[in-house]
């Protein structure tokens, strides 16, 4: 049986959070069948489309409830941007507005040797009138790595330890509003 094709349409903006991004790179993974798409590039207005459909693997692809990373980065600039959400799946097709953010690690998302210890300090700046959420999540299962409340007009540094993270797993960040601007940074 044929899959429905499920259509994610990806509209990117640049660092300035309003620019239209052009060649910035996107993918999804399927965290709950451990399944990626090819990476597609945003055109000249900032979009791009991934069919879930076309994941490679056994029928179904996907299925109502699978949870599924949406990614984007940009490592050709001078200041490597990265954005992404946890989604899960409920119809057949979702858009999504993603914002490229400062990661100084330059989000490496293929990882090929096992990640024993690693430690890392993320700083987040929050300039709303409003408390917002930052996610570190495992690429590989989208487990929840760290999490990080950030206070209104304020900022907080969080610093953390990854012990055991498997081979080509890396990680996302997943920030609740597009205002507040994270940087990682590995030592």
């Amino acid at each position: 049986m044929p899959v429905v094709p499920h259509i994610i349409t990806f509209t990117v903006k640049d660092l300035d959070n309003s620019t239209a991004k052009a060649g910035a790179k996107v993918f999804a993974r399927n965290v709950t069948k451990g399944t990626q798409t090819d990476e597609a590039t945003t055109n000249v207005n900032g979009v791009a489309l991934i069919d879930l459909a076309n994941l490679p693997g056994d029928d179904p692809q996907y299925e109502t409830g699978d949870e599924v990373l949406l990614i984007v980065y940009d490592n050709a600039s001078v200041q490597a941007g990265h954005d992404a959400v946890l989604y899960t799946v409920e119809s057949h097709s979702k858009s999504q507005t993603l914002y490229l953010n400062p990661v100084r690690l330059g989000i490496e998302l293929d990882l090929t040797t096992v990640v024993k210890r690693r430690v890392l300090s993320m700083h987040c700046a929050n300039t709303t009138s409003t408390v917002y959420y930052v996610k570190l999540r495992s690429l590989d299962n989208g487990e929840l790595l760290a999490h990080v409340e950030v206070p209104a007009n304020d900022y907080r540094e969080a610093n953390f330890t990854m012990k055991g993270v498997s081979a080509g797993s890396g990680f996302v960040v997943e920030r609740e509003n597009k205002g507040v601007v994270v940087t990682v940074n590995e030592f």
